[in-house]
């Protein structure tokens, strides 16, 4: 899928993340986010929320993956390799050296 392909108004399929404590607990451990409004509902109402939230890294990661894979589900086939990941470069494909150009057009 090229930039170029994305039409205004395209709906975009319907992305389901359970959204539990435990998920919003576990992505701010993950990404080193020790705030306690992420774990502790009594800290998070006293910051004045009415519960805890997610932090930007997980929101931005589950974004990143929806994205990923929309858009790699409407890739053209040319554009992927035999285990169905799309093409960038040679430097990020472990059987071709680094020095190599780009095979694929793409930096």
């Amino acid at each position: 899928m090229r930039f170029e392909d994305i039409l205004e108004g395209t709906e975009l399929p319907e992305f389901v993340f359970p959204v539990t404590a435990s998920a919003i607990a576990v992505g701010a451990i993950a990404t080193n986010d020790y705030e306690t409004v992420h774990h502790d509902k009594a800290a998070a109402e006293a910051s004045g929320v009415p519960n805890i939230f997610m932090n930007i890294l997980t929101t931005n990661g589950l974004v990143q993956r929806f994205v990923g894979e929309w858009g790699a589900g409407r890739q053209d086939p040319k554009d992927q390799d035999q285990a169905g990941r799309a093409k960038l470069c040679g430097r990020h494909h472990a059987d071709q050296r680094q020095s190599q150009p780009c095979q694929y057009g793409r930096r």
